[in-house]
């Protein structure tokens, strides 16, 4: 038995995975898509590795999707297991609704539900920079029991703050007091062979468990996509996309193409423009705009036609076994993008889960067993700062071959805070002008100089030579480009959820 209800309504307006509850002493009010998922105890949109039952969702360790499960007397909502989207919660006192609290996957939605309106005068790029820059997936001691080292993050509004919730499960108790669920951890991996096979496996489920959305995976000519391409064909996706090119460098070639990887994997692959966006007329940067961060991934727009309700498995922060050198290699990166975090509002109208696969068994404590440690990895260790062996091992068994994939570093993504406003379609450019003007204001977005190599490299010997305040310095350099300055950067932000904030005109009018 259990002490809590659903009352479904769905909205045929709504985004079709996005969902809204608000949450009274034994009773939800779930206003959601087309798309979400419910049963009498339980509802949630996205896939996850683990037994079918929605039931189970609190006891998966690999969760790709947002929802809620009732327990006796405990609500228990449910965000990704991974540090890329969250759960927006916010607490409300009201003369028509009661006390009660809004739980959504989306922002804008949950603004919409309670009325709450973002502060003008906030700094909202450092607030989502900095979330981005503190959730790692990380156990460590704290009061006796390990926890995530970070896991909540506060989005100001002109009244009540908004919580950002990461990873781990949010429980509700009948009073509407909350606390967490410690979501539970995958066992260290043994070989290789072991986290291979487990990997594979939790693949396959997820795939079964998103039926009948279809997998299709992202991509490139580097390391993580192609990793993620031959573990996801090893568990029955046939298709992958990808583009044609990289973001251009000087004196460097910018192909980027996946095909090769693709042909060699028995995979169909489509590659498109990366900037094909910028023919679209319909405002569609206020989807990644909306989510507070940069906008990186407004590239990933051109690909909606080939992952629209889908599997979209990609290689996105590919996790410590992915990414770094050695084991102790997290405690001295600091993320200086918000790359990857920005899909929630894009994948919630275009109907696809977010599968940034790598990050299966990555939450664990700094001091866990780690495959890098193991002489078996040696023979795919190639040197140079472009060295991952558990993703070249992974594609290489596949049937990659070496010399055709993961040669050179590059990245697709565009930087609209260096970029200015040409990272924009002209549509989209008029229609921030149009909204500044009714703030008192005006949109001005400059071509910022980028980070250069000899900074980088400055950068690298002062923090060896403890040179702090050159480290520092060229630190708030480097972490000012991520994000736009803070004027411009709130006017975004503002400007994208007036947008967005359209589609849940409905759940405005059900209160």
């Amino acid at each position: 038995m259990t002490d809590w209800r659903f009352d479904f309504h769905p909205q045929p307006t709504m985004p079709p995975l996005a969902w809204v509850a608000v949450v009274q002493p034994g009773l939800a009010a779930v206003h959601h898509g087309a798309s979400v998922r419910t049963a009498g105890a339980a509802f949630f949109e996205g896939t996850w590795a683990g037994p079918s039952d929605l039931s189970a969702l609190p006891d998966a360790t690999t969760v790709f999707g947002t929802g809620m499960v009732t327990r006796g007397d405990q609500l228990i909502a449910i965000p990704p297991s991974h540090h890329l989207e969250c759960l927006y919660v916010a607490r409300v006192s009201e003369v028509h609704l009661g006390d009660a609290l809004v739980v959504s996957n989306s922002l804008p939605a949950l603004l919409a539900a309670t009325g709450l309106e973002l502060d003008s005068r906030a700094d909202y790029s450092k607030v989502f920079l900095g979330a981005v820059k503190a959730v790692w997936l990380i156990d460590e001691p704290r009061d006796g029991e390990l926890r995530l080292r970070h896991q909540r993050f506060e989005i100001p509004t002109k009244t009540n703050p908004i919580t950002g919730w990461y990873v781990e499960n949010l429980v509700i108790r009948p009073n509407l007091s909350i606390g967490t669920r410690r979501r539970p951890r995958e066992a260290p991996f043994a070989s290789f062979a072991d986290y291979k096979s487990r990997l594979t496996a939790a693949t396959a489920s997820l795939i079964a468990n998103g039926r009948p959305y279809e997998p299709v995976v992202s991509l490139s000519g580097g390391y993580d996509s192609a990793a993620v391409a031959a573990v996801a064909g090893a568990a029955g996706t046939t298709r992958a996309v990808g583009f044609e090119t990289a973001r251009p460098v000087r004196h460097a070639d910018d192909a980027d193409s996946g095909a090769r990887t693709a042909a060699a994997l028995g995979l169909e692959f489509v590659a498109r423009d990366r900037l094909a966006y910028l023919a679209r007329s319909d405002l569609t940067e206020a989807d990644l705009l909306a989510s507070g961060m940069a906008g990186e991934d407004l590239i990933f727009l051109g690909l909606e036609p080939e992952i629209r309700r889908s599997i979209f498995l990609h290689g996105y922060w590919a996790g410590t076994e992915f990414a770094f050198h050695d084991r102790h290699a997290w405690q001295h990166v600091s993320p200086i993008t918000t790359s990857g975090a920005d899909f929630t509002e894009f994948r919630l109208r275009s109907d696809f889960f977010n599968v940034p696969l790598p990050v299966f068994g990555a939450i664990r404590t700094s001091d866990a067993p780690n495959l890098l440690d193991r002489a078996e990895m040696d023979p795919y260790r190639v040197g140079g700062k472009y060295d991952r062996p558990i993703p070249r091992r992974l594609a290489e068994e596949a049937g990659v071959r070496r010399g055709t994939f993961a040669v050179t570093k590059r990245a697709a993504n565009v930087l609209p805070p260096r970029e200015g406003m040409a990272a924009f379609t002209p549509a989209a450019r008029e229609s921030i002008a149009r909204f500044a003007a009714t703030q008192g204001g005006h949109a001005e977005c400059r071509t910022r100089r980028p980070f250069s190599r000899y900074e980088r490299g400055l950068l690298r010997a002062a923090q060896r030579l403890h040179l702090s305040p050159l480290a520092h310095a060229l630190g708030r350099r480097q972490a000012s480009l991520a994000h736009f300055e803070p004027r411009l950067g709130n006017l975004l932000f503002r400007w994208a959820v007036s947008v967005v904030a359209e589609r849940y005109e409905q759940i405005e009018r059900a209160y």
